[in-house]
Order: C-alpha cells, then structure tokens, then sequence
C-alpha cells in the first residue's frame, strides 16, 4: 500500500485560493492521503460556498489567533501526528494548484532515497505556467543568503529527475514526519518569512538531505495572502534573514553587508519601500521576534 500522506494548507483570508487548491488536489492520481486546512484567524469571512466545500473535502482547523506560517503548519502536523499514522507530512502553499502527478513523483523519489529530509518539486507561476518560480534553491554558507534557481527561465525540461540541493521553498515539502520529532518544527519565532530557510539549514546541519524532483510540478500564485509589496511581507523579509544570517552563515559581518546592499537597490529600484524595511532593522537589533505588533 501507499505510504499515507497528510497535506497541511495554511489559510489566512484566501478562501478562494483554498478551494482551488483543493479541487486541484482531488485529481491527483495519488490515493492515499488527506487534506488539513489551519485557518489562522482570518478576519475576512469566507462565503457560504466557499466554507462549505472546504469543511467537505479536509479537515478544517479553525484558530483563534494568527499563528503565522511557521505556527500555522506546526498545528497541522501536531494534529496530523495523533490522529494519523501519515509516513509523509506535504507542506503545501494554499495558493497554489498542483498537476495530477506532482504527490506520486515525490513519493517514489522519497521512497528510492535514503536519508531524505525535504523533497521538493518544480515550482511555475500560476499566471504564467511556461515560467519557473524555482526550481529547488541553493544556501550560501558564507553569506547566509538564499538563491532560486532558474527563477524567470522558460520551462523547457520535463524529464524525471533528483538534484540534490541546499534551499526549497516552504511552498511545497514532503517531510518524513518523524523527522519533526527529531530536529524539531518550523521555527514560530520567525513568524513569516526565512523560516523555510532556518529549517533547511537545520535539515542539512542534521545530516539529512533536500532533494529536487524534476518531474513534480505545481503552480503558484505567491504573496496572495500578503501580497509582495505589502508592509508586513518586507518587513518578515528584512529582519528574518538577519537572523538566519546571524545563526547560520560562516562569514557574518559579509553576510549582512550583502544582504543590506540587496535591500538598498530593492528600495532604489522601487521593488521595496524605505519603511518596512528600516523598522525590520531596527527590530532585528532590538532582537525583537515574533508576530509584528501594528
């Protein structure tokens, strides 16, 4: 029999989004799992469609608070560790939708590999699904910083394939669940945003590895839920990587030069604002974590 997987999808006001990805999940040729939406206290309330076919198609967490991504997963898997004996926990963004194959190919890669940490897969723009989001990632050890690869290419290779690699986005991870038990869960310090990172470097730092799988792909429309120009999503941005910096890169006083430079031209160019990104500072030297209190 298949080994079980349990699929964590954490909501915040994107109903819509949720139930695409949903619907797409249920035509996956994949047999064997099920389907754990957290809500983290969303303000805005779903329509009545919406709330219905979500709470017939997963298990559906209602929270009380805002736990972020980090918190939001961990209660997923929580809940998926005792009431499921899942071999394979899937953290999956819920705006993305997946192709039919995507849980099957990393599954049978995850199986013929030994010492496996986070599989992941190739991962295109929803709006425009001929071009690579990412397609696996690398960590820089000197300067702490992060690159996707192939990020804006055409996507012209289909073939069945596994790299292995140093960075996956927290957008798609099939995780041995018993590898949460021994490295530990998602760090909530970070709240959103590098906590994908942090736990790669403790996957690798653990001895386990992240494997990337060619032929799994899903489609995603990022930022739907904060949206990539918004005041929280560069602020979680600036300060968090200082942090994973701080704790993981070999040459830190670089590390940082680096990623403030990067910060710089961002704002020059317009692609960030000087704001969210000077109070990210600001509470990365005050050692200031958690949730943004507005």
């Amino acid at each position: 029999m298949s080994p079980h997987v349990s699929i964590i999808l954490v909501n915040y006001n994107s109903y819509r989004d949720t139930v695409e990805c949903i619907e797409s999940l249920r035509k996956v040729e994949y047999d064997n799992f099920n389907v754990i939406v957290v809500d983290n206290a969303s303000p805005k309330e779903p329509s009545a469609d919406d709330l219905h076919y979500i709470m017939n198609n997963s298990i559906y967490l209602k929270e009380n608070a805002n736990h972020g991504f980090s918190g939001g997963n961990n209660i997923g898997i929580k809940y998926a560790e005792k009431h499921f004996n899942s071999k394979y926990i899937l953290i999956l963004n819920n705006d993305t939708v997946v192709e039919k194959d995507f849980l099957s190919v990393l599954i049978r890669h995850a199986e013929e590999e030994r010492g496996i940490g986070i599989v992941t897969g190739k991962i295109n723009y929803y709006y425009k699904k001929e071009i690579i989001n990412s397609a696996g990632g690398t960590f820089n050890c000197n300067s702490g910083m992060v690159n996707h690869l192939h990020c804006g290419e055409i996507d012209h290779d289909n073939r069945d394939y596994v790299n292995e690699i140093t960075f996956a986005t927290g957008c798609l991870w099939l995780v041995p669940t018993d590898l949460f038990k021994k490295i530990g869960y998602m760090d909530e310090s970070m709240f959103l945003y590098a906590e994908d990172s942090e736990f790669c470097c403790r996957v690798m730092k653990n001895g386990y590895k992240i494997i990337y799988c060619n032929a799994s792909k899903i489609y995603h429309k990022e930022n739907s839920s904060t949206g990539a120009r918004s005041f929280i999503t560069q602020y979680y941005y600036t300060r968090n990587n200082l942090y994973v910096i701080d704790q993981y890169a070999l040459k830190k006083p670089y590390g940082k030069t680096l990623f403030i430079v990067s910060l710089l031209i961002r704002i020059l160019k317009r692609d960030f604002q000087s704001k969210p990104v000077i109070q990210g500072l600001k509470d990365y030297k005050k050692g200031i974590k958690g949730q943004l209190s507005m």
